[in-house]
């Protein structure tokens, strides 16, 4: 079995390891921006996890999707992590992607802790964290017995069938998303007297998109906002700072479940 995920703080990533480590060695973990899918992907059982991003998916992911091949008789699951209950939308995306080529056979959303720390949000803290993390286990538990029985399920949420009203959603919809400010990453700065270059933003970036040499920089290429770099900073001083927006990360919480 191959799982493929995409992960920015560790919330999808820590649902493919434990739904991976409950079918053996025989499993293999791909992230996304690694893999160099050649032809046909022949194992029987294959699972994406990534996170959702402004009521749809990391623009990463959608191309991943879109030039996937898997075997007509594979069973094929997604998972899609999220940091809101109620939160939902990729369902239109998911299927438009997946037309004419092999169709999914399983969905669902996991609640994870929220790690959008723009405008007025901040991320959940460890008590609801903890407790969203322990239900996600009981989750877990179905979501693998599901896969192992094969069985053929798609849970969405409601939000899902108002993809007309989600897509537009101003500053928060995914059009803003894939069009706007979201795709830069221009307004990243960092305290470079204090850093100490231990890389971990670097390591970090799910995309590369981080360098270092004698300071941090930003390559400005494929940011996908995840804003691993901001929250995986020991130091917390990695800041998204956008004046004209009235965005500033200044004091916010960070979340990183890696």
């Amino acid at each position: 079995m191959k799982i493929f995920y995409f992960s920015g703080t560790g919330n999808s990533y820590q649902i493919a390891k434990k739904i991976g480590s409950s079918f053996g060695e025989d499993t293999e973990l791909i992230r996304i921006t690694d893999n160099q899918n050649a032809g046909i992907i022949k194992d029987k059982v294959v699972g994406i996890v990534f996170p959702m991003y402004y009521f749809g998916l990391p623009t990463v992911v959608e191309d991943f999707i879109r030039n996937l091949n898997v075997s007509k008789d594979a069973y094929l699951f997604v998972i899609v992590t999220r940091g809101v209950p109620l939160a939902g939308g990729v369902k239109t995306q998911l299927e438009n992607l997946c037309k004419e080529k092999k169709m999914y056979n399983y969905f669902q959303y996991i609640t994870m802790g929220d790690n959008f720390v723009l405008d007025f949000w901040n991320a959940t803290n460890q008590k609801e964290r903890a407790i969203r993390n322990e239900k996600s286990n009981h989750e877990i538990v179905k979501i693998i017995k599901a896969i192992k029985n094969q069985q053929n399920k798609k849970q969405y949420s409601l939000i899902d069938y108002f993809n007309f009203i989600t897509d537009k959603i101003p500053r928060y919809g995914y059009k803003t998303y894939k069009q706007h400010m979201y795709l830069k990453d221009n307004f990243f700065v960092v305290d470079q007297n204090e850093c100490t270059l231990c890389k971990k933003c670097e390591k970090a970036c799910p995309v590369n998109n981080i360098k270092i040499n004698t300071k941090v920089e930003w390559k400005h290429e494929n940011c996908q906002m995840c804003l691993g770099c901001f929250h995986c900073c020991p130091q917390n001083l990695i800041q998204y700072v956008n004046k004209k927006r009235n965005i500033d990360t200044k004091n916010k919480t960070q979340y990183w479940n890696f």
